[in-house]
């Protein structure tokens, strides 16, 4: 059955090979073949990648240009992946007027007010610098910063922003392993739904953005910004 389900993912594999999975996998600290990740693999061959994913993927940073390019200068100036950026489109679409009352998030990285402050952002009343789309990546690349000093993994701070590092370090703890095969495998639900699907997400559009087309886009995008 194990060699039934590989070979099943090497086949799924190959079908989307074009869209650059594994240049997404190592800009997240995963590293190794299919066998080594397969549900990896799997999630991230799960969502669409034709046209109609590239030209929402196109839309979406079309319509905040200029918060995606802040964001992306950001993140080099910090050494945090530019793979991260995805989690701000997942997060907001890169829009960040976006607030959230049931979760008390806010900006195009959906921050908490905790972790915001934290981070040295003005966060109460009259004041919300989570708004402010240069200094909440700031506080964003710095607390990436900080979670990567505690995993040593870019892949597990990107799952810790969504679930919380000491949500995660319990999880660790608990699964008696970092990774994220084990503590990403629906099918053992040591992370919530909400965590899994998040990932998932970002890991999809990661792969998105290292195809061809997409990367030609965003590289004419950049050099009409410089012009």
């Amino acid at each position: 059955m194990k060699k039934l389900t590989l070979l099943i993912l090497l086949f799924s594999f190959c079908a989307f090979a074009d869209s650059s999975i594994d240049e997404a996998f190592v800009s997240f600290d995963i590293n190794g073949g299919v066998e080594e990740n397969a549900v990896l693999y799997k999630m991230a061959g799960d969502e669409e990648s034709g046209k109609n994913q590239k030209a929402f993927f196109k839309k979406t940073i079309l319509a905040n240009k200029n918060n995606y390019l802040i964001a992306k200068r950001v993140l080099e100036e910090k050494g945090v992946p530019t793979s991260f950026l995805w989690i701000a489109m997942t997060e907001s679409k890169f829009n960040n007027s976006v607030a959230l009352k049931r979760t008390k998030t806010a900006g195009i990285w959906q921050m908490v007010p905790y972790t915001s402050r934290m981070f040295g952002l003005k966060v109460g009343k009259g004041v919300d610098e989570r708004r402010d789309v240069e200094k909440c990546t700031v506080a964003f690349a710095d607390y990436c910063r900080y979670m990567h000093k505690k995993f040593n993994n870019w892949g597990l701070v990107a799952v810790g922003y969504n679930c919380g590092d000491d949500r995660l370090q319990k999880v660790i703890r608990k699964a008696g392993t970092s990774n994220l095969n084990i503590i990403l495998d629906p099918n053992k639900k040591i992370l919530s739904k909400e965590t899994r699907t998040y990932f998932k997400r970002v890991i999809t559009l990661a792969r998105s953005a290292n195809d061809t087309e997409i990367k030609e886009f965003l590289q004419n995008l950049e050099s009409e910004d410089r012009s």
